[in-house]
């Protein structure tokens, strides 16, 4: 009786693989869903720690995920350049090394805002995040995130409108934002 279970047991989870065999790891579907799991992990990691070498990147980053930016090539460039410089010999720019080459190579608009969303995605999982474009009233912290579009004095309570927005991370601006004072009409 026990064998005969067995062997029913046997066939069936037989039967399973067969059926679900596009859910194993080694397909190339899952190959690369992995691959880019590993990538979001591997960054989250590194932006935890050194967010601030990416200053000046992170809208831009946003704008080649929304589609809008004019350059994407030159920005995830300088993204790649900027992590072999800071991790040369290490396991990240190992890692990285055939990812931003191959992305660099093709050129393919589509990629560059796949590894855009990539890199926002770690960047978010690392604690960084963006105020939002709109009307504020600049705070301690916010007052010196933003410099004001036409060069102003920026002070505590000020009306702006938020042209750019700042980037943060555990309460430090990591990128700073561009803004337009709103100047309070008066009667």
């Amino acid at each position: 009786m026990k064998e005969m279970i067995y062997r029913r047991w046997e066939k069936i989870c037989g039967w399973l693989a067969l059926r679900f065999r596009k859910f194993r790891k080694g397909t190339p579907e899952n190959q690369k869903a992995s691959l880019e799991k590993q990538f979001v992990e591997r960054w989250t990691l590194a932006l935890a720690e050194k967010a601030d070498i990416f200053n000046g990147l992170y809208g831009a980053l946003f704008r080649i995920q929304a589609g809008t930016a004019k350059k994407k090539g030159k920005v995830l460039s300088e993204w790649w350049s900027r992590t072999r410089y800071q991790w040369e010999g290490k396991e990240l720019a190992a890692f990285c090394r055939p990812v931003f080459e191959k992305l660099l190579a093709e050129d393919s608009d589509v990629e560059y805002r796949k590894y855009a969303r990539l890199l926002l995605e770690a960047a978010s999982a690392a604690g960084i995040t963006r105020d939002m474009p709109g009307k504020a009233v600049l705070d301690e912290l916010t007052t010196n995130a933003y410099m004001e579009w036409e060069g102003k004095q920026l002070y505590l309570g000020d009306h702006v409108e938020i042209l750019f927005p700042a980037w943060y991370q555990k309460g430090c601006v990591v990128e700073q934002g561009n803004c337009r004072s709103l100047e309070m009409q008066e009667g």
